[in-house]
Order: structure tokens, then C-alpha cells, then sequence
């Protein structure tokens, strides 16, 4: 597909889910080469993209894949927000955006998602944006990343195990707010492929001390491959005292819910 053909069918697929009739028409991601480069402007951003890439060929051609506005309303103007797992920045670039007065903090391990991710704060001259090039866990360590879903980064995720394709380090949000002397934790948005409970092991002072929002992927099949479960993340931000709901439904969610195969995002407030 030229160009042009590209541009014409944004016009039918910007907004839409990719369920979509004019979604489907498209050529699939994988169906281009790799680094099918593209440069648009889209949500008040410039972006780079690689639209052999699933996540970013949807940025591409403005198809949603999840239902965003939930987070973005969860984002204050002035304060700090975490964003663990950015990937190439669409939803950092956002949180900067959203909050002019406060600071975001971002952390994406895998080194050539956090180039992709600081070029898209470079060229859009970010400057309440701040990326590191961490993994968060629940101890200090060495993990390694898997990239065996080919066409999907957002598929990427952490390896306790020795069988990776990749080293990163990895520290604890807890070690890493008091290091950096932050002092206040308003919103962490975490999606990180199975790896949430272990992110959540090594923030129990920043949970305790912070009471921030949390929005969660929860992806109880994701999990189990790290050796934990959706039932044992929802039991751990109970034992702290928040109040947990489905992002999409906004049903609450308690220990005795079915969490068998489950996948949707969660929303975690605590209420004074």
C-alpha cells in the first residue's frame, strides 16, 4: 500500500477500534517490512514509528486497541506520575501533556524501545518528562527480556530466568523514590506483560506511604508465566487498603472473583 492509499484510509480507520470493517482492510502490521518507517503528527505529537511494529502501526493509522480515556482522567495537572513499561512513549508523551505542572517518571528496560521512547520526548522538546532505562522488580537484579513476539513489542516482557535474549537492570520502585527523594506518588500506570506482581513486590513503601492510584493490566494467563496469579495481585492491594474496579465496567473487584483467564485493566484507589 502507497502512501497515499495509507492517508486516504486513516480517514475511515482514525478513532475505530480494530475490530472494524475499514481496519480489516488494511495490510496487517507483519505485513510490512521491518523498520517501515513513517513520520506523522498525531494527538499533538510528532512521532517516528516502525509500522511493522503492532502498537505503532496503530498509532499509525489511529485504530484503538483500548479504551485509553479511563487513565488519561486518572492524571493530575500538577503532581508525579509513574508510567512502568512505556514502550516507544505514546502513553508517557500523553501523561506530559496532561500534566503541564508535575513531573512524569518513566521506565522502559529494553534499550532500543527507551531510545525510540527518548527521541519522541527530543523531538516533541519534553522537559517534564524524565526516562530511565530500568526494569522494576521486587528486589535488586539482573533480568533478561524476551523478544519472541515478533511483531508486537508490547508483547516484550521480563525474565527472572537465565533464558533471554537480553540483560537489564532492575531495582526497586521503593529504593528509587527515596534515592531520588520523591516525596509524593500521585498515579502509576503499570502494564508489563505478567510482571506487575513482582513491580508491586518492591513498591510497598511508595503503596503504604502514597496511597497513589494504580491502573493495571491484569492479565491473569501473563502472570501465571511469572509465577504468580491475578487472584494474588488482587489479594495483595487488598491486604493495603485499596478499593480495586474494572476499568471498563467499573465493577468492583474483590478476592472471591473469578480471575480465571481474565484480561482487562484495573483501577486501585484508596479511600480516605
Amino acid at each position: 500500500m502507497n502512501l497515499s492509499v495509507e492517508r486516504m484510509m486513516m480517514q475511515y480507520t482514525q478513532g475505530r477500534s480494530h475490530k472494524t470493517f475499514a481496519a480489516r482492510l488494511l495490510p496487517q502490521n507483519y505485513q510490512y517490512p521491518k523498520n517501515a518507517k513513517r513520520t506523522i503528527s498525531r494527538y499533538g505529537f510528532k512521532w517516528e514509528l516502525d509500522i511493522s511494529d503492532y502498537m505503532q502501526y496503530c498509532l499509525y493509522f489511529g485504530i484503538v486497541t483500548e479504551p485509553r480515556k479511563k487513565l488519561y482522567d486518572l492524571v493530575p495537572d500538577a503532581g508525579i506520575v509513574i508510567d512502568v513499561g512505556v514502550n516507544f512513549g505514546e502513553t508517557l508523551l500523553h501523561f506530559s501533556k496532561l500534566a503541564p505542572k508535575g513531573t512524569v517518571i518513566g521506565f522502559e528496560p529494553i534499550p532500543f524501545l527507551y531510545h525510540q521512547c527518548k527521541h519522541h520526548l527530543e523531538i516533541n522538546h519534553i522537559t517534564n518528562a524524565h526516562l530511565h532505562n530500568l526494569a522494576l522488580s521486587d528486589k535488586p537484579e539482573k533480568l533478561n527480556f524476551n523478544l519472541a513476539v515478533v511483531h508486537n513489542t508490547g508483547g516484550f516482557s521480563m525474565q527472572k530466568s537465565t533464558n533471554g535474549q537480553g540483560i537489564v537492570n532492575a531495582v526497586r520502585l521503593d529504593d528509587f523514590c527515596l534515592e531520588n527523594k520523591i516525596e509524593k506518588v500521585d498515579l502509576i500506570k503499570i502494564d508489563v506483560e505478567g510482571f506487575e506482581y513482582n513491580v508491586l513486590l518492591g513498591a510497598q513503601q511508595v503503596l503504604a506511604r502514597h496511597k497513589p492510584t494504580l491502573f493495571i493490566e491484569l492479565d491473569d494467563t501473563n502472570l501465571k508465566k511469572h509465577n504468580s496469579s491475578a487472584k494474588q495481585l488482587v489479594a495483595l492491594l487488598l491486604a493495603v487498603g485499596y478499593r480495586i474496579t474494572n476499568a471498563e465496567t467499573d465493577d468492583a473487584l474483590d478476592a472471591n472473583a473469578n480471575f480465571d483467564a481474565c484480561h482487562y485493566d484495573i483501577i486501585c484507589r484508596i479511600e480516605n
